[in-house]
């Protein structure tokens, strides 16, 4: 079996590293979907938006649980630019869990499609608990000078 270099994960304040260490295919260490899909909500940079296409950067959390047609979208986000991105979190376990995922997202996807900038509005301020334009209010957060108007145009559009 071929050894591999370890991956570096961060460097602490003593200037240590801390490494990634293989672990055996289904080793979860107690970690589920709902451990990465928190992950990734509270750390969007974690997702390579900009390399998989760049109009979708940067990414902004909206929500968790999305409620759609289809069912609960496990995290939404949304780029300045008003594009969504969905994101289903499936832990790895057999080949069966990559063609869930994508036919769960396709489903999504065209359940979100379906909807107004009013419905994606209402929806998000359900799984947020939060009143107003939250999308909107999330953008702006990372671009300050984000226009209301060309904002809720751009989303619509997507």
């Amino acid at each position: 079996m071929p050894t591999y270099g370890n991956i570096l994960l961060r460097q602490d304040e003593n200037g240590a590293f801390t490494t990634a260490r293989r672990a055996p295919l289904g080793f979860t260490d107690g970690r589920n979907e709902a451990w990465l899909r928190d992950l990734l909500a509270d750390n969007p940079d974690l997702l390579p938006i900009e390399e998989v296409d760049p109009s979708f950067a940067p990414l902004v959390p909206l929500c968790t649980e999305l409620s759609t047609e289809a069912g609960p979208v496990d995290a939404v986000f949304i780029s300045p630019s008003g594009r969504l991105t969905l994101v289903e979190c499936k832990l790895w376990r057999n080949p069966e869990a990559r063609r869930k995922v994508i036919a769960q997202i396709l489903d999504y996807t065209r359940a979100v499609s379906q909807w107004s900038y009013a419905d994606l509005q209402r929806r998000v301020a359900a799984a947020t608990g939060r009143k107003g334009n939250v999308p909107f209010e999330a953008a702006r957060e990372l671009q300050p000078d984000l226009d209301e108007a060309a904002f809720v145009d751009a989303t619509a559009r997507v």
